[in-house]
């Protein structure tokens, strides 16, 4: 099991900015392959999970007047920006199959899928 990050350390992202949720009890992440807790993460809470959906709201708007260059740009960079933290993921630590065994190899230094996928997006 990977070291546990103090989730008192950690604060959630709403509307761009760290939440400082009224809820005190960290939610525990789980391997669903063998039901072991990874790590716990704070909470946002019901005031939080609002701010943050009329905050998604309000970016569709921007983001459906967006055009197809603009968003694949703003797509790139987020894919730079997930490449350039890669190293820090606990994924690029060690991950799992869908058969739930560690992957076998050399570790491969290419992105993960999902900068690959997000890419492919963008591209399109």
């Amino acid at each position: 099991m990977q070291a546990s990050i103090d989730p008192r350390a950690l604060s959630c992202i709403v509307d761009g900015r760290p939440w400082d949720s009224d809820v005190h009890e960290p939610l525990a992440v789980v391997n669903p392959a063998n039901g072991e807790r990874v790590r716990t993460v704070p909470e946002a809470g019901e005031e939080g999970v609002a701010v943050a959906v009329e905050s998604a709201a309000e970016a569709f708007e921007d983001w459906r007047r967006a055009t197809p260059k603009e968003r694949a740009e703003l797509l790139f960079q987020l894919a730079d920006a997930i490449e350039g933290r890669a190293d820090d993921s606990p994924c690029s630590r060690r991950r799992t199959s869908a058969s739930r065994s560690p992957q076998r190899g050399p570790r491969s230094s290419a992105p993960p899928t999902s900068t690959a996928s997000t890419r492919a997006s963008a591209a399109r």
